[in-house]
C-alpha cells in the first residue's frame, strides 16, 4: 500500500500539470495498457496490471508472470493477497471502483492458473488480450527496474483517466453544520482552477437560491468554463431564468478579486437584455487587494444604481454563509450534492476528486 499512497499523489500531480504527457515512449505499450482498462474488457483483467505491478515495483525479485505462489519460477508469488488486500481497497477508496468493484478478482475463472504465459490462451474468453498482458509482464521480465516503474505509473496514468469517464461517488454526510460546508467550500476553492471551482460553488449555490427563496427556477443556465459567454449564447457565467424563461438575475464568477473592468465588460450586454440585477463573485481571496481597487468599485456599483441597474459583488464565501444559514441543514447537504453534479457534468477529473477529498475530509473531522 505505501508504494500506492507515494506514488498515486505524484501521477495526479504529473496528469494536472501535463495532461499530454506519458512515462512511457511505446505507443503501442500503452495502448495495451489501456485496453485491459477498458469497459469492454472482462472486469477481472482491469486489476492484473496493478496488482502485478505494484508487487514487482515494491519487491523486484517478484516474477510478474507469476500468478500464483506455487508457481514454477523464481520469484512466485501470491498477487490474489495483494489485489484482495491492497488493490481492492484502493480501488474503492481512491478510485471510486474505476477498476470495478470486484471484492476478490483473482478467484475468477481467468486468472485461476499459476503463470501469465501464452500456454494458456486457449482456455480464455479473450485470448488477444490474454497476449497482451503475456507481452507486458514479459517485457517487465527483460527490462530494468527503471523500466517497471515507468510502466506501473503509465498504468496508474491511464487509471486516472479512465476516472474522466467514470461516475465519482461523493461521500456527502447526512448532516453537516454550516461551518463544516463552509470549511470544506474554502479548502476546495483555495486552490487556483482558472474559475472552474468557484463557478461550480457558484451554481450549486444559485441553484439552492433558485428552489429554496423562490427568486427564480432551480434550474439555471451556464456553459464550460473554457467557452466564453458569448459562444455558449449567455451574457454571463451564470443565467437564473423565471418561469417564462426570462433571465432575472446573471452572475459572473472570477477565480479572483472582481475588478472594475470586469464590471464594465458585462455592463452592455446585462443592459441590452435588461437584466437589472447582476452579481459579481469572487472565488478567492486576495490579501492583497488594493483599498483604492476596492473604492473604485464600489463607486462604478454606485454610479450604475443611478442609472437603473443593480450590481452587486460579493466573496462567494461569504455569500454561501449567508444563503446556506438562512436555507438551513436540509439545503446545507443538497448544496454539497449539487456541487459535485456541477462537476461531473463541466469540470475535469482534477477537481472532482478535489472535491471528494474535501467531503472526506469532512466526513473524518465528523467522526
Amino acid at each position: 500500500m505505501a508504494t500506492l499512497e507515494q506514488c498515486w499523489p505524484e501521477v495526479c500531480a504529473r496528469a494536472e500539470a501535463s495532461p499530454a504527457f506519458d512515462y512511457l515512449d511505446d505507443s503501442n505499450l500503452i495502448e495495451s495498457i489501456r485496453d485491459s482498462l477498458a469497459d469492454s474488457t472482462d472486469k477481472t483483467y482491469h486489476y492484473v496490471l496493478i496488482t502485478q505491478l505494484v508487487s514487482k515495483v515494491t519487491n523486484a525479485a517478484l516474477n510478474a508472470r507469476s500468478l500464483q505462489e506455487r508457481a514454477d519460477v523464481d520469484g512466485s508469488f501470491d498477487p490474489r493477497s495483494v489485489c484482495k488486500k491492497v488493490i481492492v481497497p484502493f480501488d474503492r477508496a481512491q478510485l471510486d471502483g474505476a477498476l470495478g468493484r470486484s471484492p476478490d478478482p483473482y478467484v475468477n475463472n481467468p486468472v485461476r492458473v499459476p503463470l501469465l504465459t501464452k500456454a494458456d490462451r486457449g482456455s480464455k474468453s479473450d485470448p488477444e488480450m490474454w497476449d497482451k498482458l503475456c507481452d507486458l509482464v514479459d517485457i517487465v521480465e527483460a527490462k530494468d527496474e527503471a523500466f517497471a516503474r515507468n510502466l506501473f505509473l503509465q498504468v496508474l496514468l491511464e487509471i486516472y483517466r479512465k476516472l474522466g469517464t467514470v461516475e465519482i461517488r461523493y461521500d456527502v454526510p447526512l448532516r453537516a453544520s454550516l461551518v463544516q460546508v463552509i470549511a470544506a467550500t474554502e479548502s476546495f476553492s483555495e486552490e487556483k482552477s482558472g474559475g472552474d471551482r468557484p463557478l461550480a460553488l457558484a451554481a450549486a449555490l444559485f441553484q439552492i437560491i433558485g428552489k429554496y427563496f423562490k427568486l427564480f427556477q432551480p434550474e439555471i443556465r451556464r456553459g464550460k468554463i473554457n467557452a466564453s459567454d458569448a459562444a455558449a449564447g449567455q451574457v454571463a457565467d451564470l443565467e437564473c431564468i423565471d418561469a417564462g424563461g426570462r433571465v432575472v438575475l446573471a452572475v459572473e464568477v472570477k477565480d479572483r478579486t472582481v475588478t472594475v473592468s470586469d464590471l464594465e465588460e458585462k455592463l452592455g450586454a446585462t443592459r441590452k437584455k435588461a437584466i437589472r440585477e447582476v452579481f459579481f463573485l469572487s472565488g478567492r481571496r486576495n490579501a492583497q487587494t488594493r483599498s483604492a481597487q476596492t473604492d473604485d468599485v464600489a463607486a462604478r456599483v454606485a454610479k450604475e444604481f443611478s442609472a437603473g441597474q443593480n450590481l452587486y459583488v460579493f466573496h462567494l464565501i461569504d455569500l454561501a454563509r449567508s444563503v446556506l444559514a438562512l436555507a438551513g441543514e436540509e439545503p446545507r447537504r443538497e448544496f454539497l450534492l449539487l456541487v459535485g453534479r456541477q462537476l461531473d457534468e463541466f469540470s475535469d477529473t482534477k477537481h472532482r476528486l478535489a472535491w471528494k477529498r474535501a467531503l472526506q475530509q469532512m466526513a473524518t473531522a465528523l467522526k
